[in-house]
């Protein structure tokens, strides 16, 4: 579309991911047994930190919160995220969209001026980024499912990338919060409710093709369970249903 503003930076991939809820202690044990196979991710500081905020669309009858405690095969979820602690010149548009036990995401960068309200369809905003593959689809699925911003997640990252495994990620999530959205992407580090106490972790395991065995063995060796916990649920949780339902 003439005139559109082309995205700086698109991607979509496949993954597999494993999540566990973890103590410090547990945290501590699983580097230590995988520090010759993992490297701290250059996107953090020196120890590998960030922090993330992402603010979650669902529909007015909450959809995407029914969907994920069902257990559908198939869903899709739409997200705004930013890293760092303020909202910056851009932000990324992701659809997460899982199909069985394979999450596939689709995800752009975008100018992050206007963006909330060109979801919303007003249209002299929304054609500055139609003609962007990824904000299109998200565009239609927010229209179709009458989809408004709901919440806002935030944590601080600890990531690390495999050394011999491309594709291998291991995340560990503290200090994990959450807020309802109030017309700004803006959260507080230390105001706003915790999710989870601030002293269980959430480690989760990513990989393009197949989980390593080495990490395989460690998560054995350490007897983790699978937690199926998703951030966004356990805030609609909070924040419509009392906490009832997680």
């Amino acid at each position: 579309m003439k005139g559109a503003v082309q995205a700086t930076y698109q991607r979509s991939f496949n993954r597999f991911e494993l999540k566990y809820i973890v103590s410090a202690e547990q945290v501590n044990r699983l580097l230590s047994m995988a520090g010759d196979y993992i490297d701290v991710d250059h996107h953090g500081d020196p120890q590998g930190k960030y922090r993330i905020s992402s603010l979650y669309y669902d529909s007015p009858d909450y959809t995407a919160f029914w969907e994920k405690l069902d257990g559908v095969k198939f869903r899709r979820k739409v997200r705004l995220r930013q890293y760092g602690m303020s909202m910056g010149d851009q932000v990324f548009l992701e659809i997460k969209q899982r199909i069985d036990r394979t999450v596939q995401k689709r995800r752009t960068v975008l100018n992050s001026d206007r963006l909330l309200s060109a979801l919303e369809g007003r249209r002299g905003d929304s054609a500055h980024y139609l003609g962007d593959a990824v904000f299109d689809e998200a565009y239609c699925l927010i229209a179709r499912d009458h989809m408004k911003p709901k919440v806002i997640t935030s944590y601080d990252r600890r990531a690390f990338m495999g050394r011999y495994d491309p594709g291998l990620r291991v995340t560990i999530d503290t200090n994990v919060r959450w807020r309802a959205f109030r017309g700004t992407f803006e959260c507080s580090p230390t105001k706003d409710p915790f999710i989870l106490p601030p002293s269980q972790f959430v480690l989760e395991i990513k990989c393009n093709n197949m989980i390593p065995t080495w990490i395989c063995a460690i998560l054995n060796r350490m007897n983790l369970t699978l937690h199926r916990f998703s951030k966004y649920c356990g805030a609609i949780d909070k924040h419509v249903y009392g906490g009832y339902h997680l």
